[in-house]
């Protein structure tokens, strides 16, 4: 269809009060207040078409923002008070400059490595996010399709709307899972249970969550969401757990784990014999106690600021745990990844591989399977370059000499 034609026919729609009210309030609002229909077209029109027609990541947040309702595109994008860690994750890298070198000839380079036995295309990991099936109707299944066509692995989320035995069907090796553990340890006991009949091997316990957020942004999109909430969540307390297949089927009913601490640490290693891992982790202190307790390895986070308004970014809190760690252990690094750079950098302060969630999310959001395929080739091609221009053929090669901090 012609450009012209195109843009008729946004308008024509736009007239139909039945049409226009089914597309998203942010197509409509602007920082400034209400649009206008000219404007409008003009959003609509600057979206990507296809997953093929990226430049970068950033292409599938806008696509994202325009199909999702507010309240679900504000889980995605939301943090905790004021959003500073949020923001900090991403301007962490900023403060990190990259050395390129010259003269280094024709290179071909390796992306791939190896963690925790695991061989890898990239040290790329998709980091766990639940109800994945309110961004897209596939949810974990688009995602668990892309990881195992990109060779990459991929954490689930206790709280996913897929389960453990379908995400390792359709990635064709055993995902990670990721655990918010039961107050009740027999629920716990449980869930891992099916963890380990399944096949799976590790464990990541994500241990930054034990304490009440405020995610003041998040209750914003909310109220400008118009849909009766209760269409996603249930009538009940206890009806959102009914499209969450790894706590619905348990005997009781599933109640969050608060207030963890090492003790709590020993009783799942005693229990859980496989790999664990521990999300959360930003400082020393943590990263000896870690180790003292012979964790398997250690996912250096703030939950991409949706846990605790420290203020610090987690690439900032990476040097403070790498330099405890001192590669007796891996060390993951999430959040604020977005460009190949991200990855380079988090890698050169001593990273074993790095964890993505936004950028995914939007790729599923956009366009589902193939949206997710298409940001973890942008990120992949954007690190190869990076690569390149600093000499570095392997991931074993890449080290802090190649940063200006």
């Amino acid at each position: 269809m012609h450009d012209i034609q195109r843009r008729q026919l946004i308008k024509f729609l736009l007239a139909s009060p039945i049409i226009s009210m089914g597309l998203p309030s942010c197509i409509f609002d602007s920082d400034s207040g209400e649009r206008t229909n000219e404007e409008i077209v003009e959003v609509i029109d600057s979206l990507i078409k296809s997953p093929e027609d990226a430049m970068n990541i950033f292409d599938f947040r806008d696509v994202a923002k325009s199909k999702l309702p507010p309240a679900h595109y504000g889980y995605i994008e939301t943090g905790v008070l004021d959003n500073r860690t949020l923001k900090e994750n991403e301007n962490g890298f900023e403060r990190i400059k990259i050395k390129a070198r010259r003269l280094v000839g024709e290179m071909e380079v390796d992306l791939s490595t190896e963690i925790l036995g695991e061989n890898w295309s990239s040290p790329i990991i998709i980091c766990p996010c639940g109800s994945q099936k309110a961004f897209h109707n596939d949810g974990e299944e688009a995602t668990s399709r892309a990881a195992k066509k990109e060779m990459h692995q991929m954490m689930l989320s206790t709280v996913s709307t897929t389960s453990i035995e379908k995400v390792n069907e359709l990635k064709g090796t055993p995902a990670w899972f990721q655990l918010y553990p039961d107050n009740d340890f027999q629920n716990t006991q449980a869930i891992i249970d099916r963890v380990r009949n399944a096949g799976c091997d590790t464990i990541v316990l994500t241990i930054d969550m034990d304490h009440a957020d405020k995610r003041e942004a998040l209750w914003k999109s909310i109220k400008l969401d118009t849909r009766d909430c209760k269409s996603c969540h249930g009538e009940t307390k206890e009806g959102w757990v009914d499209g969450k297949p790894m706590i619905s089927t348990l005997e009781k009913e599933y109640e969050f784990h608060k207030g963890m601490d090492w003790e709590f640490i020993a009783r799942l290693k005693d229990f859980w014999k496989g790999k664990l891992l521990l999300k959360g982790v930003v400082s020393s202190e943590d990263a000896q106690l870690s180790l003292n307790e012979g964790v398997d390895g250690i996912i250096v986070s703030n939950h991409g600021g949706r846990a605790t308004d420290s203020g610090r970014a987690s690439i900032d809190c990476l040097p403070e745990v790498v330099s405890v760690t001192n590669g007796k252990i891996p060390v993951i690094l999430d959040g604020g990844i977005r460009r190949g750079g991200d990855i380079f950098k988090a890698l050169a302060l001593g990273a074993s591989a790095v964890g993505i969630g936004r950028p995914y999310l939007w790729g599923l959001a956009a366009f589902g399977q193939p949206g997710v395929e298409m940001v973890l080739k942008i990120l992949k091609e954007e690190f190869k370059l990076v690569m390149k221009q600093t000499g570095t053929r392997s991931i074993s090669e890449i080290n802090k000499g190649s940063l200006v901090i």
